[in-house]
């Protein structure tokens, strides 16, 4: 997903009809980290050409939210996220009462 999907957006902004399409789905996919990653830096490295053919007259600021900005602020606020549900994953399946609770078994110890 992090070299593949930014490429296919990549052409699908190229290309006149479908470019509209390629920033929307630009934008639902960058909760998935390794695209907002590989996307961010697709995008720096082509900065210019998105300001020159693509978006005419728009920033070429690579922290620019249409640029690798989007990228960096979805990657912070959806690395928090993950990282939040994976404490509470982690809490949860430690933790006695939730394992004799979502157990079928009558004794069960906690893992060690």
């Amino acid at each position: 997903m992090g070299g593949i999907g930014p490429l296919v957006t990549f052409v699908l902004k190229i290309i006149p009809s479908t470019r509209e399409i390629a920033f929307d789905i630009t934008w639902a996919l960058r909760i998935i980290p390794s695209y907002a990653f590989g996307n961010g830096i697709l995008t720096i490295g082509n900065i210019n050409l998105y300001a020159r053919i693509l978006r005419l007259g728009t920033s070429t600021d690579p922290f620019d939210l249409d640029n690798a900005g989007g990228d960096l602020l979805f990657m912070g606020l959806f690395g928090m996220i993950y990282l939040l549900l994976t404490l509470i994953y982690e809490v949860v399946k430690n933790t006695e009462f939730f394992n004799k609770l979502f157990s079928k078994e009558k004794n069960i110890k906690p893992i060690a």
